[in-house]
């Protein structure tokens, strides 16, 4: 999985930005499977992270949260660090991959915030 960037975050501190980071978790899985690093004060952060999903099961769907640094993650989120959130069933990456934007859901203020990534499929 590539996180390449996020546009149109909403502010999540005081200072009118956020420092968001990205955490990804196979749906219904309480542990995440990775975290991106914190980019400090922007809305439209670029990562360009890669990482791999060791533990993945064909037909799970991959859970994304957008989260602000000011609260790490913690048993649950709560509504002051939480930017933002897609789900991805396994039918829109799985064999085939994924490279596209995706639309965040749940944002805080409704912004039409975006974050785009790239799904790799290595079967081996």
């Amino acid at each position: 999985v590539t996180i390449h960037d996020a546009c149109n975050l909403p502010v999540g501190d005081t200072h009118g930005v956020s420092d968001p980071y990205v955490v990804c978790q196979i749906f219904g899985r309480e542990s995440p499977e990775f975290q991106t690093k914190v980019i400090e004060q922007s809305l439209d952060p670029v990562w360009n992270e890669e990482h791999a999903i060791r533990s993945y099961t064909p037909g799970e769907a991959l859970h994304f949260l957008i989260l602000d640094e000011d609260n790490p993650v913690k048993e649950s989120v709560t509504s002051n660090d939480f930017l933002g959130e897609v789900l991805l069933g396994s039918e829109e990456f799985y064999p085939q991959g994924f490279t596209g934007e995706l639309r965040l859901e749940n944002v805080p203020g409704g912004k039409p915030a975006l974050l785009r990534l790239t799904i790799e499929v290595d079967e081996g």
